[in-house]
């Protein structure tokens, strides 16, 4: 039977286990070191608090997600999926912001799984992505250079918040900060992974199937560039600060895969792991009733007023978190104003694992920091105008720099700064582009468009096609030399239904074609003055940034970006005319 006799192995038998035993005692020990520097530490449990939350009643918070996509547009998952997702990671609401033009009727808010189930938009321009919450149907596709979207949105009521705004791929970074943004994404999911080298990524992947909110965490850096454009932005107005997800439950792979959610995938990493991985938390002044559209409104009036704060769960447990101050008899919470006439004491309260660092900071700056679960910090009255929002911190927390483990909205200390005046400055008139018969009709082949004068009028009838290039344009040519330095076209701008249009600048290419400059306007049921500066036109497609010398044509122009296919309808200027700055010299006639 192979045995010594005695019922045990032969020593021949057993001094060959033991040499094998000895070959594989350093191969494991090399599997094991690996996964000890692959797989990530879970996340810190939270400890017996050495503090308890600050006194007084506290409002009532709410976990969930925002900024996510579904099978509307390039996410993997249907809404029932999303939601049971968002229930297993533990969240009470979740916000979809597919890709679109607003033009779709939004669902009404429902509970899925008992998770509060939101409709946003995500709408792609000139300019970057911006995220629109509680926005209604739009009346037309909105969409191009990214100051129509920010005052469409607005003008509708909607919440717009600046998508990835740092973002490494350049077509999705946001470009022009002059915009009155309501939000800011201080952190995005998906451009944090994009500054990765591929030895960090396959880090991640390898530890993912161990713990993979954790892993996930591993590629986090803190988001320099994005806290401080948000912490420039506080300098001028309240901005919103949030975690966005863009969560898609997909990675396209090969040919035929891409961002439309057609094509060969990897559905990774699933929305339960993203929802695991981090979290936005709002702050409400009462319990949801448990009516889908109440509490909606409920939630939205929280986030639009900066009652919130992120989370990096993958990190750390959170027992607690408040940020408030007190002035006088007054109780403030993050994203409200006091003048500063008073002193102002600032006070947080977070309660964790161990090795938290509570860092209090004016625009930016640190200006205080606590190891203590607790911090209190005083404005003296009479302080300059700042914001001042709360980060915590974790010991040996994953980037270069850290990724913050808590980000607090602002509390802004001091009056607000004067609003930029919205009356256009002073302007000489030029050239009234009122001449009997300048003005010509020009159309797409499926569309039809006629120009009607009546005095200084001009009065632009439309109807657009079905095609992707549809167009109905009223042209004016320019004298040679085109465009003088600071000119503007200025006129009066009415339409039988709400549209927005562009004026656009044009000028020939040698051998056919010609190159564009573009910037769009409101027109609605009530005239409303419209200036529209001719050397700040964006490019259409590649070409100079400004307008060139050789611009031969000013069009006012309704076309397939912002006008459904089959609109029709009359878009008139009053009295449209080329103006310049005083101290600009006037073209020549």
């Amino acid at each position: 039977m192979g045995t010594n006799g005695q019922g045990g192995r032969s020593p021949l038998r057993r001094r060959t286990l033991s040499s094998r035993a000895g070959r594989l005692a350093p191969a494991a020990l090399l599997v094991a070191g690996a996964l000890w520097l692959i797989v990530p530490p879970a996340a810190r449990r939270a400890g017996p608090e050495d503090h308890t939350p600050l006194p007084g009643r506290a409002p009532v918070v709410v976990r969930g997600g925002l900024h996510v996509h579904s099978v509307r547009s390039d996410g993997s998952g249907t809404l029932p999926e999303i939601a049971a997702a968002a229930h297993r990671a533990g969240f009470d609401f979740v916000v979809l912001a597919d890709h679109g033009d607003g033009t779709h009727t939004p669902a009404p808010p429902a509970y899925l799984s008992g998770v509060l189930c939101l409709d946003g938009v995500e709408i792609s321009t000139d300019g970057g992505h911006y995220m629109a919450l509680g926005l209604p149907q739009a009346p037309y596709p909105l969409g191009g250079d990214a100051a129509g979207v920010v005052e469409d949105v607005a003008r509708l009521g909607g919440f717009g918040i600046v998508a990835h705004p740092a973002s490494p791929k350049p077509e999705l970074a946001w470009r022009d900060w002059s915009l009155p943004v309501d939000g800011i994404e201080w952190l995005n999911a998906d451009s944090q992974w994009r500054d990765e080298g591929w030895t960090a990524l396959a880090a991640a992947a390898l530890g993912f199937g161990f713990r993979p909110p954790e892993s996930l965490a591993t590629i986090l850096d803190r988001p320099e560039a994005a806290l401080a454009q948000w912490d420039l932005q506080t300098t001028r107005r309240r901005v919103v600060g949030l975690a966005g997800a863009d969560a898609h439950a997909r990675v396209p792979l090969g040919i035929g895969a891409g961002d439309d959610g057609e094509g060969l995938e990897l559905r990774f990493p699933s929305y339960e792991t993203l929802f695991r991985a981090f979290s936005v938390r709002v702050e409400q002044p009462r319990a949801w009733s448990g009516e889908p559209r109440a509490d909606a409104e409920t939630l939205l009036g929280a986030v639009r007023a900066g009652r919130t704060y992120s989370v990096i769960d993958a990190l750390g447990e959170l027992a607690h978190f408040r940020y408030r101050a007190r002035s006088g008899d007054a109780v403030l919470e993050m994203g409200d104003r006091v003048d500063g006439t008073e002193p102002v004491t600032l006070e947080v309260s977070a309660g964790g694992g161990p090795g938290r660092e509570i860092v209090l900071l004016r625009q930016g700056q640190p200006v205080a920091r606590s190891r203590e679960s607790w911090l209190r910090f005083e404005v003296p009255a009479g302080s300059a105008s700042a914001a001042y929002r709360v980060e915590v911190g974790l010991d040996d927390a994953p980037g270069t720099p850290p990724v913050p483990w808590i980000v607090s909205n602002p509390i802004y200390v001091g009056a607000e700064p004067d609003p930029v005046p919205e009356t256009l400055p002073a302007a000489i008139v030029a050239d009234v582009l009122a001449a009997p018969g300048r003005w010509r009709a020009e159309r797409s082949d499926d569309s039809a468009a006629t120009v009607e004068q009546t005095g200084n009028d001009v009065r632009l009838r439309f109807r657009l096609g079905p095609g992707p290039g549809r167009f109905a344009a009223a042209s004016h040519g320019l004298q040679a030399g085109g465009v003088p330095p600071g000119a503007s076209l200025e006129f009066e701008a009415v339409a039988t239904r709400p549209l927005r249009a562009s004026v656009q600048l044009r000028s020939p290419v040698p051998g056919g074609g010609d190159l564009r400059w573009r910037r769009s306007f409101y027109a609605g049921g009530t005239p409303a003055p419209v200036r529209v500066d001719l050397g700040a036109l964006t490019p259409v497609g590649p070409g100079p940034i400004r307008p060139t010398a050789s611009v031969d044509s000013l069009l006012v122009v309704l076309d397939a970006v912002n006008t459904a296919a089959g609109s029709s309808g009359v878009l008139t200027l009053r009295s449209p005319r080329l103006v310049t700055e005083p101290s600009a010299p006037p073209p020549s006639r």
